[in-house]
């Protein structure tokens, strides 16, 4: 369980005597959750039992949650207490547990396994609650105390074969580009039509005990006409079939076990599974022909990938560089930290925004972290309040780029239980930024940013190179489904003292644009003389390719 609150920060301790060097802490009193003495969750019912985590810092603790039912069963639905008044933000998690709404204000927990066969009555470890001051170390905290309880299994003995970390967001009903179709004759009616031949007929499904030699006698016909390689993909629909055979978990084992057995003997492990992946789409996939649901899929990745970012790679799927968005979609991949993907139609492209981002070696240049929204935002609405702005962050080598981005007018309806338009939040919104937005002590930059006293800050949209103070902000007004960057990206520095130059280090070809208090005597490009412009305090060169994945070298002369 996820769930980053605002509640207010307390000195006054929970804990009993011997844990009094905590400064954070998390604890069940009473009916109440309590989070640095500040109730979090309140009318807890009675079933419900909390046991502090034996792993602690001098910073954080956390807590396992679980909960006693009267009935043995394979579903549970159990409140776990009420969160109201408390602005908040919730990233979802033999049984496999979730968080889900419940009426009156109560958070309900929801346990199954998808066998009735399967039951329990008695979970006690069910969710991890863990508390801290930093947002942004919080949830890498709680991953660390995750990782020192499987290093306790290996240590004692019993190390775990394979680490699942379950989303909660598999649903077992057809892909939605498939609903509500039957053939091109009829394609208004309900629901799809099953084929007559297979109507009535079990599931073709191996018996857990031969699922081995399935996969081995498909992957080694594979292999005997040259395919090295191959893709898994919609294993998950194992979780429809498992009424008979223990429940998902200990069927997804066995398929798990025979499928890696089977790569490593046949593929030589060449093989791209999109449930093993370490690189993770962030949310869910973006459909580009809607506007609305294109920003919804932005500030989903932003807010996931607070929780997600510390165990995968994460992707912000693709976009389309001929959509009327695709500047919009193009400035959050570009600063995103992962992949850069396009899903064009073929000879539609727009080759001037593609080339802004990536390389003519079809290399980008992506940022060292993965980008997160700001803090003064995390607790707010960037879909529907009609003015928040969405602020993420992300670090290079040497500096931060910021990124704005006006994503109002739509987002999830209740009613429809889908991504809807709303354009009465559709308006210009503002908003500050500034240095301090960016979260320097979360990058390995060999020069901390703690002691730079002035930013050389260049906006990437109105071309406006600004100097500003780690203190100071500048206000940025922006159109629906406008945005800006603030950014400087640096990959080598060298200052010569004796002869009044400065050497950089640059990847890629373009103009490059540096701050300097005065005009330079000479520029260089790998040795050789070429022409700058000098305005406004500011250095402008053309760089050209240099028919490698090296560096240019630029040198200023003062």
């Amino acid at each position: 369980m996820f769930i980053y609150t605002n509640t207010p920060t307390t000195t006054k301790n929970v804990l009993d005597a011997t844990d009094a060097h905590l400064l954070a802490s998390i604890t069940l009193e009473g009916t109440n959750f309590l989070a640095n003495a500040q109730p979090i969750l309140s009318n807890v019912p009675a079933n419900i039992v909390a046991t502090l985590s034996p792993l602690k810092s001098k910073t954080t603790v956390g807590c396992f949650i679980g909960f006693d039912a009267e009935e043995s069963k394979s579903h549970h639905v159990v409140p776990i207490g009420k969160l109201s008044g408390i602005r908040f933000m919730s990233i979802f998690r033999p049984f496999r547990d979730s968080l889900q709404p419940g009426v009156d204000d109560n958070v309900d927990l929801c346990m199954e396994n998808g066998s009735t066969k399967v039951i329990g009555s008695t979970f006690q470890s069910c969710i991890y609650m863990h508390v801290g001051d930093d947002p942004y170390k919080l949830v890498g905290d709680a991953m660390k105390a995750f990782g020192k309880v499987s290093k306790t299994l290996a240590e004692g003995g019993c190390p775990p074969g394979i680490v699942i970390i379950d989303d909660g967001l598999i649903k077992p009903e057809e892909n939605y580009k498939f609903r509500e179709y039957e053939s091109s004759k009829s394609p208004n009616k309900k629901g799809m039509v099953p084929l007559p031949k297979v109507q009535g007929m079990p599931p073709a499904e191996s018996h857990r005990e031969m699922v081995d030699e399935l996969y081995q006698g498909l992957h080694s016909h594979l292999e005997s006409v040259g395919i090295d390689g191959f893709k898994v993909d919609v294993i998950h629909l194992l979780e429809m079939l498992a009424e008979e055979y223990g429940g998902r978990v200990e069927l997804a084992k066995s398929y798990y076990e025979a499928l890696t057995a089977s790569l490593r003997k046949i593929s030589k492990g060449t093989a791209l599974s999109l449930a093993w992946n370490t690189a993770m789409t962030s949310s869910s996939e973006q459909r580009p022909f809607h506007s609305v649901v294109s920003c919804c899929h932005m500030v989903h990745c932003a807010y996931n990938i607070l929780w997600m970012g510390n165990f995968i790679h994460p992707d912000w799927d693709m976009f389309q560089s001929t959509h009327q968005c695709a500047e919009f979609h193009a400035a959050s991949r570009a600063i995103s930290g992962g992949p850069v993907y396009v899903s064009d139609s073929v000879g539609q492209h727009n080759f001037e925004l593609l080339k802004s981002l990536a390389l003519l070696n079809g290399s980008i240049l992506r940022c060292e972290h993965y980008a997160l929204p700001t803090s003064d935002c995390l607790f707010e609405d960037p879909l529907h309040d009609r003015k928040t702005m969405l602020k993420i962050w992300n670090l290079n080598k040497y500096t931060g780029v910021l990124g704005l981005f006006n994503c109002q007018g739509g987002g999830w309806c209740r009613e429809s239980r889908r991504n809807e338009s709303a354009s009465q939040f559709s308006a210009m919104v503002g908003c500050f930024a500034g240095p301090k937005d960016i979260k320097w002590s979360n990058g390995k930059s060999p020069v901390p940013a703690s002691i730079a006293s002035i930013f050389a800050v260049y906006m990437f949209k109105k071309k406006k190179l600004m100097l500003m103070k780690s203190s100071d902000k500048v206000e940025v007004s922006l159109e629906p489904f406008d945005y800006e960057l603030l950014r400087g990206a640096i990959l080598s520095l060298v200052l010569e003292d004796d002869d009044n130059m400065v050497r950089i280090g640059v990847k890629g070809s373009g103009e490059i644009r540096v701050y300097a208090s005065e005009k330079p005597m000479i520029c260089k490009i790998d040795e050789a003389p070429v022409e700058f412009k000098y305005d406004e305090q500011m250095i402008t060169v053309h760089v050209p390719w240099p028919n490698s994945s090296s560096l240019s070298t630029v040198e200023y002369l003062f």
